[in-house]
């Protein structure tokens, strides 16, 4: 948000614009059985005239057949979102604080597509690790090592996934140790004892993968 006298100097982004053209892709292509759709019966953003908007919202009213899980609805608008473009992510990161596990491990899964371009929702997926949900942990580790591999927290996620109880998790974990790792002789020990001795073929599978970067020392 800034002076509105400042927009071509700094590029600025205007945050009313941006979700125009989602509003408008969500009232043409959202659908679901016996809902009946009405995009953007709330608008918000803006501050008034000569400032830039830094921040905009819109709200949509679905009408459901009665008895429908608020769950599968959630679920729903997070698939749509998924198939659209980066212009989603602040979208999607948001739906990392849904209530349901599914709807965030969509939403995880999705940003995790993007990559770098996700970067924003590293610090919630890094917090996602810790999910009571098990699929959501290995999503969210997936996700974070696709948008930066080496941070600090997702190398810290890595070594302590590889010896989880949680096997979705520790499949991820095997499968994402990078070769700056390949100095590591606890990691090395723990490579090998998991191709070796891990009663899951995947995590098998994933360790022997892993120990091909770790180049003669394997």
């Amino acid at each position: 948000q800034m002076h509105s006298s400042l927009s071509d100097e700094f590029q600025a982004v205007n945050a009313s614009v941006k979700p125009a053209d989602l509003l408008s892709r969500f009232a043409r292509e959202f659908k679901l059985p016996s809902t009946t759709v009405n995009a953007g019966v709330t608008l918000h953003g803006g501050v008034y005239f000569g400032v830039v908007p830094g921040s905009a919202e819109f709200g949509c009213d679905l009408r459901v057949a009665p008895g429908t899980a608020e769950q599968w609805v959630r679920a729903e608008v997070a698939r749509w979102l998924s198939g659209a473009d980066e212009r989603t992510i602040p979208a999607l990161i948001r739906m990392l604080d849904d209530p349901s596990p599914h709807v965030q491990t969509m939403a995880a899964n999705k940003l995790g597509g993007m990559e770098s371009r996700a970067i924003d929702a590293l610090p919630k997926l890094m917090e996602l690790t810790s999910s009571s949900d098990l699929q959501l942990q290995a999503t969210a580790v997936n996700s974070a090592v696709l948008i930066k591999w080496d941070s600090p927290q997702t190398l810290a996620i890595i070594r302590k996934g590889v010896t989880s109880p949680n096997v979705h998790l520790r499949r991820a974990c095997l499968h994402a140790v990078p070769s700056t790792l390949k100095d590591d002789d606890k990691m090395f020990a723990i490579l090998v004892h998991a191709a070796n001795k891990d009663l899951d073929d995947e995590c098998q599978k994933a360790s022997i993968s892993s120990l091909r970067s770790f180049g003669k020392k394997a």
